[in-house]
């Protein structure tokens, strides 16, 4: 049954996952009692699997739950325990709390670098967590090079065109393009435009939102248009996503202003 669940998380097929895990959990609670390692596993895929389906404040319970046992019965350089602090850090910041989630993703930065070295899977993962929250805290010096870290780790090991690979390349682009890192933004934008049309095809929600990011950094570069062109193709994308269409819609009525004030200063110039 346990296998199962696993089975199903690692496909995403988390719905069809959360009773199975649940089952085991409180088989497992049953027959071992709360705090017996295999307990301790099953309220961490409990927590996994709610994270999964994007519910942090249900999952975050479960993975306190499971790293506080962890700690206590396995030490504080086991993987499992690594594992879960990494999680509980992944939970927090996406809650928003990034004051709490910082220490923990320090420290599973630093103990993964100290117990498995820098080229580690754990290593990489940590490194990319730390740097997604000091881009969301707005750290983005810290961020970049973690980032950037985290990238070529992946590329390592997932290869080019992994989706967490492109994920990793779409976030490290947002924080060049807020360092004003305009060009730089750019090059790692078709590189993940590319890979995303590749791997997803160029209707994905992946393909499109990369083509928004690609568009906006051209935009703040002043090639008008071209960036006009990609973003009119990214309005066909995802008809029924409000909030995406809202945000292109905001990004071609920036681009077609400063085509109008551009044409006021110099009219034989095109975008």
């Amino acid at each position: 049954m346990n296998n199962l669940g696993k089975f199903l998380m690692a496909r995403g097929r988390f719905e069809e996952a959360e009773p199975v895990c649940l089952k085991v959990l409180e088989g497992s609670r049953r027959v071992h009692g709360e705090d017996h390692i295999t307990t301790l596993r099953s309220i961490n895929n409990m927590g996994v699997l709610l994270y999964g389906q994007f519910k942090f404040a249900q999952a975050e319970p479960y993975l306190r739950r499971a790293l506080e046992g962890n700690r206590r019965w396995l030490g504080e350089d086991h993987p499992d325990t690594l594992g879960a602090i990494n999680n509980l850090g992944n939970a927090l910041r996406d809650q928003g709390k990034f004051d709490e989630a910082e220490p923990y993703c320090r420290e599973a930065l630093a103990n993964c670098r100290s117990r498995f070295g820098n080229q580690h899977p754990n290593t990489v993962t940590s490194a990319h967590s730390m740097g997604l929250l000091l881009k969301s805290q707005g750290k983005l010096g810290e961020a970049e090079p973690l980032l950037h870290e985290a990238m070529v780790g992946y590329r390592r090991l997932l290869g080019d065109e992994h989706r967490t690979t492109l994920s990793t390349k779409m976030s490290f682009g947002f924080v060049l393009l807020q360092q004003k890192k305009r060009a730089e933004a750019e090059l790692m934008w078709r590189e993940t435009l590319s890979g995303c049309q590749r791997t997803f095809g160029n209707e994905h929600s992946s393909t499109a939102h990369s083509l928004t990011a690609l568009s906006m950094s051209l935009y703040y570069q002043s090639k008008l248009a071209e960036a006009e062109k990609l973003a009119s193709e990214a309005a066909k994308l995802l008809p029924n996503n409000m909030a995406y269409q809202e945000k292109v819609r905001a990004l071609l009525d920036a681009i077609a202003t400063a085509r109008k004030a551009a044409e006021k200063r110099d009219p034989k110039k095109d975008g």
